[in-house]
């Protein structure tokens, strides 16, 4: 499970990298078309805002994928009859 939401982090920092934004905010703007959202986003004075958002999820995005990927995928079991100390004692 660990795999696929570091492969789906990824895929999301790929998207919203600033360099794709030239291709992915008219396609953006396109897919919203007629909402508020897509209106917002075609305001002259917003593509300042939408690349720094676009930055930080695309930073955020490739820090949770490097996280999960070197994670290892279940923790180890600690050997409970090695250790005298954690024996129950009657």
């Amino acid at each position: 499970m660990t795999k696929i939401k570091a492969y789906v982090a990824g895929v999301v920092a790929f998207i919203a990298c600033p360099c794709h934004l030239p291709l992915t905010l008219p396609l953006l703007i396109s897919l919203t078309a007629g909402t508020a959202f897509s209106a917002w986003l075609a305001a002259p004075g917003t593509l300042l805002l939408v690349g720094a958002i676009s930055t930080v999820v695309f930073i955020g995005g490739l820090a949770l994928a490097f996280n999960w990927f070197t994670q290892p995928a279940c923790p180890p079991i600690p050997n409970v009859t090695a250790s005298p100390k954690l024996r129950l004692s009657r």
